[in-house]
């Protein structure tokens, strides 16, 4: 699947360290096949980082990232379960 540009969408997340506003992070989503259809769907999007807020209370940082372009990778699918087969599209 072809790289999307998506500059609408953001995440929100904690981590353990503080990134500088400004950077770039990468980040690796698996969708269950509950939510992403046929089969499960890796998504590998790469953001900026547009907000940090250090969590007083826990130690953690929030972290608020734009997600600029991102790629669905299908995930093996399941061979004997006729619903979880993928259609190739001709390019």
């Amino acid at each position: 699947m072809e790289l999307s540009n998506s500059k609408q969408m953001n995440c929100f997340f904690f981590l353990q360290n503080e990134p500088t506003v400004g950077s770039t992070m990468e980040l690796e989503v698996t969708l269950p096949q509950e939510l992403a259809g046929p089969v499960s769907v890796k998504m590998l999007c790469r953001g900026k980082v547009v907000e940090v807020e250090k969590e007083k209370a826990n130690g953690k940082t929030g972290v608020v990232c734009t997600v600029e372009d991102y790629r669905l990778i299908p995930l093996a699918a399941d061979a004997d379960d006729p619903k979880s087969k993928v259609e190739e599209s001709a390019k």
